[in-house]
């Protein structure tokens, strides 16, 4: 067997481990830049490196408040761009900050794998353009940057103008040359041979082309179109045709010099090549006029011109038949390969005109303001001043769901959201639709409410999820291949929803139903006994132990224990909001930016919140979760630490340690990290087996659940077929990807804590009766190489000795560690052959590749044992390490004919010699592992099925090469 390992210059360079103070994030940049380009995990750290401090704004310190929040920048990043070398990087350099830190675990922008870059300009975005190289930006500030498939973003220049006089509003690109406008016809230019000066005649400008001569063309908003010859070293006006009207909104020169234009109300025209300046006579109508044009754009070789119409017509002049429709559009861009986009308000079609209905859609996350292709392969949004890049060949399945119904009149925007403890996370809409997305992001089940109304309140029940919506409260449970919807559970006005055990509660008005099966219990405040103002339900909460919390818009608060049917009511200030429980009442955020819990004996005042905190929830022990409206997503009791988040965000829920946050139509999902010192590299996992089952133990008591099936799958007991073995590993996959949405991926990198290139041992913790299931199998199929990629993750089992029975081992007289092989007699086929003669000659070998070997040989050849007192003789005295080569079972060992002794028997002859290593080879010898460590033997390596001489020696030989090497 032979270890390979990858080479140290390999591995990221960790700064925060080498205790030389700080470091700033231009150096860490200029020393990965030196880094060869084979070395993708370097280059991936460059780019997410480069991009966070273009986000950041200005240099972060490794050392100091800095360095926190920009390795929360280089996290999200990572988690976006699938990037999971430099993930770990970041989640380590968090664990060495020391504190709590939410951990950012998936965002729906990568929940489909697409291909993504993003990065933010100076400002909000007014004009783009593409070409073959790069896109070119322009801002509202006048601020003009170019991007690069790279995802940089370089300066150009900035418009020379007053404060407060309008954005840039044009860009055009040709190959190293840009050129964009603002108001007043002020110009900025770059990689120009002539550049041109401002025009005399001045207005906002709103086109602009480069000619393959070095022309320049612009437009302005009085439908001007100004042309500028290298050769002439002036401007010249092209008095527009009779017909054109409105702002000039497109501009594209032709390869023979000619240019065509068109104008807002869908006129375009083509100006002849040598066509002189003034007069009406040089241009060529190619478009009529159109009162209903959205949009209108040249192709950029001018040969083709696309329009959509107000009602998402999408149409190119010449084409016969219509292209495709795209309700709400409101622009429209070109490829160089001549494919075209039509651009709505949250997605981008792009299709080849002419050649049928063939279009893909790109459903984005947030508006879309701008866009522009670069090359033939990436398309640019723009949404406020974000830019993104998406990989048209590799863009995902963001197609709209074949059951979703066709959209309503109005927004759809996120107005709920619900976590589970299992990971999951339910995200409702305004007009109904509900999407659940899986603990690492994937959209995995989509539904929409009938009626389709707004979606308030949602809340995890059973198998499933309760819904308060405009139209009533529903309960949907979304199965595989079930085409059954939510199912209506009231038909009023539902506006909060809870559940507790067997009860489904919702709030109707003034009053809280309790469903049970078919009955129902109705709560009102009169009912209390008490005098408190009313008002409809604003909010509901249930704590573990089944107490009711109903919360009135008068700020009249309602306990109801659900477990002895008795209430009380006390009185909060209005416009308080629940945000959980305490451990003795319901906590409230008070409109002063308090929170205070209701106990029994009053009110009790527990933390004041930042001046200007939005959505609020509860972590129990942790604190508190505060979307900030100004720093994001904040983490605290007492003192708030700013945290990675949207820039906005409008919900939040939390389960446990899990939160999940929407904002500008983005969804994300966090954990909370507690760092607890270095980590050791080791993580124990319980798993306990039951006749249907078993169930899994997670660090922070998280469990599991596992059913019959599924261990059937993985049980060993005899020899299985190749397609057998497969899906056991699939199955082993499936349990994976189940602990991995339920946080193992939390306590890896715990495990790791500051150093990334850590390898992780998971110890699983076994009962007994399982020995012969396959746990080693367990990976994450999500990994590039289930577990066994960089850094290793490797499975152990573990089982708690028994003190009183534990065996110490003895020192070495002679200073070396005492190795014996012990094997079986006449183990013979059916051709009289010894399957065991070539143990022999491969100790033998051994011993001649470890000559200067640490170990000492007990004897120079493996000894033949058939008896017990013959295996007792044998062990008398004490070894340190021992490897035993004989037939197992469960229940017995088998050394030869007539030479069956008891797993137990055995045992009890090899802890007397207490060793400290013991190697099994022999058929699922699990029971005689489990047996010897719960004695005492600190590491047994044992064979859980059916193994072949031939195929395990080269193992066991290679193993026992480097473990007499002392490697």
């Amino acid at each position: 067997m032979t270890t390979v390992d990858f080479p140290s210059a390999d591995r990221l360079p960790v700064p925060w481990s080498q205790g030389s103070g700080p470091a700033d994030v231009d150096a860490l940049i200029s020393e990965l830049a030196a880094y060869p380009a084979s070395r993708p995990a370097h280059q991936d750290l460059l780019e997410a490196l480069r991009c966070a401090r273009t986000r950041w704004g200005r240099h972060a310190p490794f050392a100091g408040d800095g360095a926190a929040e920009f390795a929360r920048e280089v996290l999200e990043i990572a988690v976006e761009w699938r990037m999971p070398a430099v993930e770990r990087w970041a989640t380590a350099w968090l664990f060495a900050c020391g504190e709590p830190f939410l951990r950012l675990r998936w965002s729906s922008r990568s929940r489909d794998g697409r291909f993504r870059r993003d990065g933010h300009a100076a400002g909000r975005v007014s004009a783009v353009a593409g070409a073959a190289d790069a896109v070119v930006v322009g801002t509202e500030s006048g601020l003009v940057q170019r991007w690069t498939s790279a995802g940089d973003l370089h300066t150009v220049g900035r418009l020379e103008k007053e404060p407060g006089h309008g954005p840039t509003g044009a860009v055009a690109v040709r190959g190293e040359g840009v050129v964009a406008g603002g108001p007043h016809g002020e110009l900025v230019t770059e990689g120009l041979d002539a550049p041109p000066p401002p025009p005399e005649q001045r207005a906002m400008i709103t086109a602009a082309a480069l000619g393959p001569h070095g022309g320049v063309a612009c437009g302005d908003e009085l439908g001007r179109v100004l042309l500028y010859r290298p050769a002439t070293g002036r401007w010249a006006d092209l008095s527009r045709p009779a017909a054109a009207q409105g702002r000039v909104e497109s501009l594209a020169f032709r390869d023979d010099g000619a240019l065509c234009a068109a104008w807002r109300r869908g006129t375009a025209a083509e100006r002849r090549t040598g066509a002189e300046p003034g007069g009406t006579d040089g241009w060529v109508l190619r478009h009529p006029p159109a009162p209903d044009l959205r949009a209108v754009a040249w192709d950029p070789s001018g040969t083709w011109l696309a329009t959509v119409t107000a009602a998402g017509q999408v149409r190119v002049v010449g084409q016969r038949a219509l292209d495709w429709s795209h309700p709400g559009a409101h622009g429209l861009v070109w490829s160089t390969d001549g494919r075209l986009a039509s651009v709505g308000r949250t997605d981008v079609r792009i299709g080849l005109p002419g050649a049928g209905p063939a279009v893909d859609t790109i459903v984005t996350d947030a508006p879309v303001g701008q866009a522009a292709l670069l090359g033939t392969r990436y398309l640019i949004t723009t949404h406020g001043a974000e830019v993104v890049q998406w990989d048209l060949a590799a863009y995902g399945s963001e197609r709209p769901h074949p059951d979703t119904l066709a959209p309503l009149v109005g927004d759809n925007t996120i107005t709920a959201i619900a976590t589970a403890q299992e990971g999951w996370t339910a995200v409702g809409t305004a007009r109904g639709e509900i999407r659940i997305h899986s603990g690492r992001g994937a959209v995995e089940a989509r539904a929409r409410l009938h009626p389709a109304g707004h979606v308030y309140h949602l809340v995890p029940c059973d198998e499933g999820w309760l819904i308060a919506g405009h139209f009533g409260a529903y309960w949907w449970t979304p199965e595989p291949g079930a085409d059954a919807g939510p199912r209506r559970l009231s038909t009023s006005l539902c506006t909060a929803v809870a559940a507790w055990k067997p009860f489904r509660i919702y709030a109707e008005g003034d009053q809280v139903v309790i469903a049970h099966g078919k009955q129902r219990k109705i709560l009102r405040l009169g009912r209390t006994g008490d005098e408190h103002p009313g008002g409809n339900v604003a909010d509901l909460r249930v704590s573990r132990d089944g107490t009711l919390a109903a919360l009135f818009d008068s700020g009249a608060l309602l306990l109801h224990d659900l477990t002895d049917d008795s209430s009380r009511a006390s009185t909060a200030a209005a416009g308080s909001r629940l945000i959980g429980f305490g451990e003795n009442g319901p906590l409230l955020r008070e409109p002063t930016s308090c929170v205070a819990e209701f106990t029994a004996t009053g009110r009790q005042k527990v933390a004041r919140l930042p001046s200007a905190a939005g959505e609020t929830a509860s972590l129990g022990g942790h604190g508190f979760v505060v979307a900030d409206p100004q720093r994001g997503l904040v983490l605290g009791r007492n003192s708030f630490r700013q945290l990675t988040a949207p820039s906005r965000v409008d919900h939040l829920a939390v389960a446990g340690r899990r939160i999940a946050v929407a904002g500008e139509g983005r969804v994300l999902g966090y954990e909370v990290a507690q760092p607890d010192g270095a980590g050791t590299g080791v993580l124990r996992i319980g798993i306990t087996t039951e006749h249907d089952g078993c169930t899994f133990q997670l660090p922070d008591g998280g469990q599991v659940r596992v059913n019959s099936g599924v261990l059937d799958a993985l049980r060993v007991t005899k020899p299985r077929t190749l397609g057998e073995l497969s899906r056991a590993v699939t199955t082993a996959g499936t349990v994976g990807e189940a602990l991995g949405q339920a946080g193992l991926d939390l306590f890896v990198d715990a495990a790791r804590g500051a150093f990334p290139d850590r390898p992780v041992r998971i110890e699983l913790a076994i009962g007994t009766g399982a020995d012969d299931l396959a746990w080693e199998l367990l990976h994450d199929p999500n990994a590039a190489l289930g577990w066994f990629g960089r850094p290793r993750v490797t499975i152990t089992r573990v089982v708690t000795p028994d003190s009183c029975s534990a065996v110490r081992p003895r020192a070495e007289a002679d200073g070396k560690p005492a190795l014996l092989v012990v094997r079986g007699k006449h183990q013979v086929t059916p051709m009289g052959t010894d399957l065991l003669a070539n143990v022999d000659d491969a100790y033998d070998r051994m011993w001649r590749r470890t000559r200067r070997s640490h170990v000492r040989l007990v004897e120079p050849h493996p000894v033949s044992v058939l008896t017990q007192p013959q295996l007792k003789n044998t062990l008398r005295d004490h070894v340190d390490l021992l490897h035993l080569w004989a037939h197992c079972d469960q229940e017995n060992v088998e050394f030869g004919p007539g030479g069956r002794l008891t797993t137990e028997a055995v045992a009890t002859c090899i802890t007397g010699a207490a060793p400290r290593l013991v190697v099994l080879i022999g058929c699922r010898s699990g029971a005689l592992g489990r047996l010897l460590v719960e004695r005492g033997v600190p590491c047994v390596v044992a064979m859980r099925a059916e193994v072949y001489s031939r195929t395990v020696q080269p193992l066991v030989e290679d193993f026992t090469a480097l473990v007499l090497e002392g490697t």
